[in-house]
């Protein structure tokens, strides 16, 4: 083994660490070369595959049943038009749209729809029907960028517009022109409708919901201005113990005029008792003199309900709960020192079978433990019983001497109020 100093030239060991260096980056190089050409085809792969999806617009359909079952459905919708059935041959056209569209299903779908009155729809239709023409490859591409183009230009005169602004811009603003959600970013800018009775709905949490109709005429814009209010329910009390709770819901109006709906809902809340003999108790109140039961008055005592006192029935109760939860945690005990002393019995029996008639030399540490295991648990079960069985009984000599001797007794209460009495009893009736 030879060593070399720092600053000593080994020319042999040079040459070699230069040789390896240099086919080290060869391979390096190759391998570079070979990631970047890998590179290259997929993206080229991406490539074409994008062109192709955008060539038509849509993904391509293999599947021959489908196929087959949406040249049906075509051919059905070209004779309902030719038979003047238009919305027979819009839906028919839409089915088949499913499975697959097509520029020139496009156009017939716009067509159908123009037939029927949805001129908005239409109007979409045949934009993007312009837009997918436009990049296909079809022979007959041209023809039907064409005549989308040109229904462009008509529809554009035949359909009209609304302008939607709301104010506050809340967050969770739901609105609704017709059956369509407008979205957020179209707020205050032309949205497309078909001519004629439009509805608008406006939607937020905590906000009244506002609904419209209005009427658009054909190549005109009609700005709408809805103005949010919050909905906050009012709860009132009276001094009868009747609570009102009064909300407005819904705002509706037509062509610009609102005409509030105001729900109110009355909740009125009574109890009944019980007694504790198992017999019903009931608790009855009369209103004597003179004034009505629907008087405003300003006295808080007004028709005011006092409760019946309490008796000692209620103290006996407790003290019956409390009875039976010392009787279960007795009955606990005794179960868990059952459970110990059965472990015990296991470990002493563990002990006469390692010690008897005496431990051998290897049994020694074993029979110990069992036997101080035995020691220990029937020691914990002895004392569980022990105690358990003692508060066992403790609980029912507890039930048996708070156990009611006789029914409570009946009470009469008078209560003054500003308009005359209120008069109430109370007990086992």
């Amino acid at each position: 083994m030879t060593l070399v100093r720092v600053g000593q030239t080994q020319p042999g060991v040079l040459c070699l660490s230069r040789d390896l260096s240099a086919k080290f980056r060869a391979k390096a190089n190759r391998g570079k070369l070979a990631l970047v050409k890998l590179i290259s085809c997929i993206r080229l792969a991406v490539g074409a595959a994008v062109f192709a999806l955008a060539s038509t617009g849509v993904a391509q359909v293999t599947d021959p049943t489908l196929l087959a079952s949406r040249r049906a459905l075509i051919d059905r919708a070209t004779a309902a038009r030719n038979g003047g059935r238009h919305p027979e041959a819009l839906e028919l056209a839409q089915r088949a749209a499913q499975i697959q569209m097509t520029p020139s299903l496009r156009l017939f779908i716009m067509q159908a729809q123009t037939q029927v009155g949805q001129l908005a729809e239409a109007y979409s239709s045949a934009i993007a029907c312009q837009s997918e023409a436009s990049r296909d490859t079809a022979a007959s591409a041209q023809t039907i960028t064409r005549l989308c183009t040109e229904s462009i230009n008509t529809l554009q005169a035949r359909v009209g517009r609304v302008a939607v602004t709301v104010s506050p811009a809340v967050e969770g603003l739901h609105v609704f022109v017709g059956n369509r959600e407008l979205h957020s970013a179209l707020l205050g800018q032309d949205y497309v409708v078909t001519p004629g009775e439009v509805s608008i709905r406006v939607e937020a949490a905590g906000y009244r919901t506002v609904s419209r109709t209005v009427t658009v005429n054909a190549a005109a814009s009609l700005p709408i201005q809805i103005a949010l209010e919050r909905d906050v329910p009012t709860t009132t009390t009276d001094n009868r113990g009747t609570t009102s709770t009064t909300g407005s819901t819904t705002t509706s109006g037509t062509a610009g005029t609102t005409a509030p709906t105001t729900t109110a809902t009355t909740t009125t809340t009574s109890g009944a008792t019980s007694g504790a003999d198992g017999s019903s108790g009931a608790t009855t109140s009369s209103s004597a003199s003179g004034a009505s039961a629907g008087s405003n008055s300003d006295d808080p005592s007004d028709g005011a309900t006092v409760p019946p006192p309490t008796g000692p029935e209620d103290q006996r109760r407790r003290l019956n709960v409390g009875a039976v939860a010392t009787m279960a945690t007795g009955g606990g005990l005794v179960v868990l020192g059952a459970v110990f002393t059965g472990l015990g019995a296991a470990a002493a029996g563990e002990y006469n079978t390692l010690c008897t008639p005496q431990c051998t030399q290897a049994n020694v540490a074993m029979g110990r433990a069992a036997y101080d295991r035995g020691n220990m648990f029937l020691g914990m079960g002895i004392a569980g019983l022990a105690v358990g069985g003692a508060t066992a009984v403790g609980g029912l000599v507890w039930m048996l001497v708070a156990r009611p001797s006789a029914a409570p007794a009946r009470t009469a209460w008078v209560t003054p109020t500003q308009n005359g009495a209120m008069i109430g009893f109370g007990g086992t009736l």
